[in-house]
């Protein structure tokens, strides 16, 4: 009889431990593995789904272990999900007021800023999608607002001031100036951003209340993120939300 590898799942000897990976067609339970196993089981499966959006279910097994360029390489796909929960509790806050667009631009009057840390050997730049440099007027703020709540200027952080940080601005993908941006609807999104969602404000009846059902009835507007890729915000990123004129604090989230 060929000895099995360490680890084999249906040893000689372990025949009543009943394990149904050994189990012949007949119903008897031999040194052969008929079957396959997958992890979370069933009973896992069953717990994470009565904590609902507490939990976050993925494979163990790695879909593809070749291309590390490609979105399911790994365990990429769950850690993307982890990200984009976070994202949602981190930067999809209800809004307590509401915002009133530019009566000429018809865009909100706030600046969304994502401070990412400088990559090594490679140069910083606002030209990924969605992004562009941010206003000269916003950065000094968004400096002293990343000093006060420690993520700079402090000790074991980077320098405020220095080369190891680096700041750009997010994109607006508003639907009431870009309609095909999907940005206001729960679909796929087709451009990178953010957008204002308030189904109730002037303007934006298009807006899909599901975006905002969550939100207490006084609260039901929020500032969405868009992403076809899903890397906005970035996943290393610090958001700084400004809005000026708007009544509104600035707010930061770190998915």
């Amino acid at each position: 009889m060929k000895v099995p590898a360490p680890g084999c799942d249906c040893k000689p000897g372990k025949e009543g431990d009943n394990n149904p990976l050994c189990q012949a067609p007949g119903g008897n339970y031999t040194t052969t593995q008929y079957a396959a196993k997958a992890y979370p089981g069933l009973r896992e499966l069953k717990v994470l789904k009565d904590f609902g959006n507490n939990s976050i279910v993925a494979s163990i097994c790695a879909r593809n272990l070749k291309d590390d360029k490609a979105q399911d390489y790994g365990y990429r796909p769950a850690v993307d999900a982890i990200v984009d929960r976070l994202k949602e509790a981190l930067t999809g806050k209800c809004l307590p007021r509401r915002l009133t667009p530019d009566p000429v631009t018809k865009q909100i009057p706030c600046s969304i800023i994502e401070v990412r840390p400088t990559p090594t050997g490679g140069s910083p730049g606002c030209g990924a999608a969605g992004r562009e440099d941010p206003p000269q007027g916003v950065v000094e703020p968004v400096r002293s607002r990343l000093k006060e709540i420690g993520f700079c200027g402090v000790p074991n952080k980077p320098d405020c001031d220095g080369s190891q940080i680096y700041f750009c601005k997010i994109k607006e993908a508003d639907p009431l100036t870009d309609p095909t941006s999907n940005c206001n609807k729960n679909e796929s999104p087709n451009t990178t951003g953010w957008c204002y969602v308030d189904p109730s404000a002037p303007g934006h009846e298009n807006d899909d209340q599901s975006l905002v059902a969550k939100c207490p009835a006084t609260k039901q507007r929020i500032i969405r993120f868009v992403d076809p890729m899903n890397a906005t915000p970035a996943h290393d990123a610090t958001v700084l939300i400004a809005c000026f004129g708007a009544s509104l604090p600035p707010e930061e989230a770190t998915p």
